[in-house]
């Protein structure tokens, strides 16, 4: 079993903002954490963090892109 624990990134002003949620603690395995709005702490998500990016094809239609970890 896993827990799931989502943040919601929007309203971080800066990528150092971050620190402040204090996800060290929070997020320790088994855990998943989703990052929503990810572009806005840029180069704080962990090393073997995954990108998962929908993208609207059509006013009915999705497309999901799941990009591992290079590291």
């Amino acid at each position: 079993r896993r827990q799931l624990l989502h943040v919601d990134a929007y309203r971080l002003r800066r990528p150092e903002d971050l620190a402040g949620l204090l996800l060290e603690e929070v997020a320790r395995p088994p855990c998943n954490l989703v990052i929503e709005w990810p572009e806005r702490v840029a180069g704080r998500e962990p090393p073997e963090a995954w990108r998962l990016r929908l993208e609207a094809t059509g006013p009915e239609s999705r497309r999901i892109l799941l990009c591992g970890s290079t590291k």
